[in-house]
């Protein structure tokens, strides 16, 4: 019983915000080296996330992040997830183009029963055809958890008082599919819009809403 709810508790955070950003190589390859972004949406509830990117050129474009999410409630800021990486174009013929994300999260969750702290991956497969003015792709990803830190509460321990505290292997995870557009809408604002649906990894159950949208905005400076 006890592994059972550990690996839920863990599932349950696994499953939460796929939040990334929606790039048009098109549009940055003209513009600044300098990128902030701001996005909201559903994904397992309301979420709103910002963030940070640099652009640079080395074999390929490169787009490095950082951002920041957290889900809309109560105390909006008890949840939230970091995350750090970047994107990478690998093929460009003409005006279609394929990508490739890899990124790092750190996580807070907490609810009356634990707190959980977790690290885990992103990656993501994106195929689309680009113009600068527009874009639109499919995606193919993968978010896992790797491991977590449980600190259970005393209501928890007095139900299940042999429950432990301390670090667990992460279960769970789960690929997104999804579709994503964007639009530039002035010289140094971009618009976009994505939308999917999410499928539980192994044998994990999936959600109760298997599906996300995102609406988000990117604006280039010096």
């Amino acid at each position: 019983m006890k592994k059972i709810i550990v690996l839920s508790i863990l599932f349950v955070l696994s499953i939460s915000a796929i939040n990334a950003q929606d790039l048009n190589w098109k549009w940055i390859k003209d513009k600044k080296q300098n990128y902030v972004h701001l996005q909201v949406g559903y994904d397992f509830g309301v979420t709103t996330q910002f963030g940070y990117c640099r652009s640079v050129t080395l074999v390929k474009p490169i787009l490095f992040t950082l951002d920041y999410s957290f889900p809309m409630g109560g105390v909006i800021f008890d949840d939230f997830k970091f995350r750090y990486g970047g994107q990478l174009e690998i093929i460009e013929l003409n005006n279609f183009i394929a990508s490739f994300k890899l990124f790092g999260n750190f996580k807070r969750y907490e609810t009356e029963l634990v707190r959980i702290i977790n690290f885990g991956t992103e990656t993501s497969i994106i195929l689309g055809y680009y113009k600068p003015g527009w874009h639109l792709a499919l995606e193919l990803g993968i978010i896992k958890p790797i491991i977590s830190d449980l600190k259970h509460s005393e209501i928890m321990k007095e139900d299940y008082p042999t429950i432990k505290d301390g670090w667990y292997k992460s279960s769970g995870g789960y690929c997104n599919y999804g579709i994503q557009f964007s639009k530039s809408v002035a010289k140094s604002f971009n618009i976009s819009f994505r939308v999917g649906y999410t499928n539980a990894l192994a044998d994990n159950k999936g959600a109760m809403l298997p599906y996300y949208t995102q609406l988000g905005m990117m604006y280039s400076f010096k």
